[in-house]
Parts: structure tokens; sequence; C-alpha cells
């Protein structure tokens, strides 16, 4: 019987990778909410062209929790190049006009105080 892996985030990359399995994902880059992408500062995307010019989302907004653990990054690494970024992030709320520094709960002094 013949396996495939539906959905190249994390887990679906670990696991084909552990099982010698064809691993496919929906769409054009592999990562799941590990992924970035990028906007220039017209609001167009940029991907997969980053310049200097251009912001980077996380789309699970930074869900790299094990990213810090020493044996967990070296395994990466063995497996794709990898960038390290210092995390600079914010989270814009349109309706108030602000953004919020991350993590939120960090910052919500910051929040209008109707909504604290």
């Amino acid at each position: 019987m013949s396996t495939v892996i539906l959905g190249a985030g994390i887990t679906g990359l670990s696991a084909g990778f552990r099982r010698r399995r064809i691993v496919c994902e929906q769409l054009d880059v592999a990562g799941g909410i590990c992924a970035s992408y990028y906007v220039d500062g017209n609001g167009g995307a940029s991907r997969p062209v980053f310049s200097r010019l251009s912001y980077r989302f996380e789309k699970g907004g930074g869900h790299w929790i094990f990213g810090s653990d020493p044996g967990v990054l070296s395994r990466i690494r063995s497996l794709s190049p990898v960038k390290i970024y210092r995390r600079k992030a914010s989270v814009f709320f349109p309706g108030l006009d602000c953004y919020i520094p991350y993590p939120l709960q960090n910052h919500l002094y910051l929040l209008p105080a109707r909504l604290r």
C-alpha cells in the first residue's frame, strides 16, 4: 500500500522525511503556519522576493516555539538552510489605527481603555 502525506507543514514534512514518503502541499510553499510571507511597502505581495523595503509576516504569528531548542534547530539546519531573525513584531489593528507590539498580552496597556 502506498502512503502520501497531505500537507507540508512541520508535521507533514517530518512525517514524510521520517517515513520516506511523498509530501503534497496545496500552496506554493511548504511550512504551514511556520511559513513566512512578504509584503512590499505598498501592500502588494513580494514573495518569494525579499527586499529591504519588504515587511515579513508569519502566518501563524511566530509559532516557532521549538526553534529555540538547540537539538531541534540543529536537526532543522541539517535538512535545510535556516535564517535567524531577531523578532521585532507588532499587530496592526485597522479599526483602531494602531500597532501593538508582540506578544500582545505584554502590551495590552497600549489598547484603548474600553478594550483593555
